[in-house]
């Protein structure tokens, strides 16, 4: 399922500046937990106006986002802060209400999860049951059954029951 998107053309042409900001820009020389608390002090800011705020944060949490795709494997990356950073762009992408923007992140989260921390961590499941919610709140309810089916596939792994019986309830209220 694909959350349509208002504007084809900004869904191009902004990946394209950031990444052509992520690499030329003033961001260059800085690692992407730098980028990352950049952003954070920017969403911070009161002295700036909260839409402009929340997009130059944005902004800058999907550089930051860019550069960690390009450290991992390469270089140790905490956990923490890779659940820091989506946390910061989920964050900013909700208050925004750009759902549609949402939905390639939450899957880009899994993915790195998946591949970095293991199909079967928790942090994956949660991942999986984030982007279930996303599809349930958009009517998508194959989707959303499918989501929900691999976060409870993690949780049973893990022996979680009580997550295992709340993803049941989601997926029979389908």
């Amino acid at each position: 399922m694909r959350i349509s998107y208002s504007s084809k053309f900004g869904c191009i042409l902004i990946p394209l500046i950031i990444l052509f900001i992520a690499g030329c820009g003033k961001y260059a020389n800085l690692s992407w937990t730098e980028v990352l608390e950049r952003g954070k002090k920017i969403r911070a800011d009161s002295s700036i106006s909260a839409q402009e705020r929340f997009t130059m944060a944005e902004e800058t949490y999907l550089i930051a986002l860019d550069k960690l795709e390009k450290t991992l494997g390469r270089e140790p990356v905490r956990t923490k802060d890779m659940r820091e950073l989506f946390g910061e762009i989920e964050t900013i992408l909700r208050t925004q209400n750009k759902h549609a923007e949402l939905e390639p992140i939450l899957k880009k989260k899994i993915n790195i999860y998946t591949k970095y921390l293991g199909q079967n961590k928790m942090l994956t499941g949660a991942a999986h049951e984030n982007l279930g919610h996303l599809y349930k709140k958009f009517g998508s309810k194959q989707a959303a059954t499918d989501e929900y089916r691999e976060a409870m596939k993690v949780y049973q792994n893990n022996k979680r029951d009580k997550a295992v019986e709340k993803m049941r309830k989601l997926i029979s209220a389908l």
